[in-house]
């Protein structure tokens, strides 16, 4: 993953379409927790997406991926 540093930005074959983001301040704690929903179109065959999540830790149990068919859209 190291070839991917400072590289802040979706690669052009990942358009987001959009984001849903929840934020969750603890002001006690100095903490914060939260949610984001990414939905991205992804133009082309590839095998692996990398999202910037610097300093941040990810419960790796909480982190999905779903795929939609586009011909089931309306």
């Amino acid at each position: 993953m190291e070839q991917f540093k400072g590289q802040p930005r979706l690669p052009k074959f990942a358009l987001p379409k959009g984001y849903d983001i929840t934020f969750k301040p603890d002001l006690t704690a100095c903490s914060f927790g939260g949610a984001v929903a990414v939905e991205l179109d992804i133009i082309s065959d590839i095998w692996l997406v990398v999202l910037n999540a610097a300093d941040l830790s990810v419960d790796a149990a909480s982190v999905s991926f779903t795929h939609r068919d586009s011909s089931s859209k309306k």
